[in-house]
């Protein structure tokens, strides 16, 4: 009987304990992308036109992915 009442003491303790802490804000680990992403731009169409279509098309999709997450 003492060991059923321990056991129930103990999970309803874990229980508790383990709801507090799902409020607690998590810590901000690594770096936001907005911090550190850039876009890509060339600057004339000489490098445009020297990069090849797989390469520019990363690029495009890449500016565009900033553009929507940054807001910019």
């Amino acid at each position: 009987m003492c060991r059923i009442r321990l056991r129930a003491w103990t999970m309803a303790l874990l229980l508790m304990s383990s709801g507090v802490t799902g409020c607690a804000a998590p810590a901000k680990v690594g770096v936001e992308f907005c911090e550190h992403a850039r876009p890509i731009y060339f600057d004339d169409v000489g490098q445009v036109e020297a990069t090849p279509a797989p390469i520019r098309r990363q690029i495009r999709d890449g500016n565009a992915t900033w553009r929507t997450l940054c807001g910019a």
